[in-house]
């Protein structure tokens, strides 16, 4: 008769192991997840200084002006960044803190 209840009561236990940290899991991952607001004063083409990053958390620093160039960083929510050009495609090419140049969408960049 123990032997039966055994497989039972670990299968209870497990369940709510599972529960709990899923529970858990969920919260956290819904805490983390923030949408990126667009700017509501986007830098235009041809504007250079500084832009405040309004993106949230982080905003992706590309190698060239497009998706589908690969993402070489990020710049953290609320900071500035030094605007070289933005490009009348939309994009803005940027000038890191290390000296390092990059581009981002410049609609989640305000001024």
């Amino acid at each position: 008769m123990i032997l039966k209840k055994k497989p039972i009561l670990f299968f209870i236990i497990f369940c709510m192991i599972f529960a709990l940290t899923a529970n858990v899991f969920a919260a956290t991952t819904l805490q983390s997840i923030q949408p990126n607001y667009v700017s509501t004063d986007p830098p235009t083409p041809g504007f250079t200084g500084y832009a405040l990053v309004t993106a949230q958390p982080c905003l992706n620093v590309r190698g060239g002006p497009g998706l589908d160039f690969p993402i070489s960083g990020t710049l953290p929510y609320d900071s500035y960044v030094y605007v070289v050009m933005v490009i009348t495609n939309g994009w803005a090419e940027i000038r890191m803190t290390d000296g390092s140049y990059g581009y981002v969408l410049a609609d989640y960049l305000e001024v």
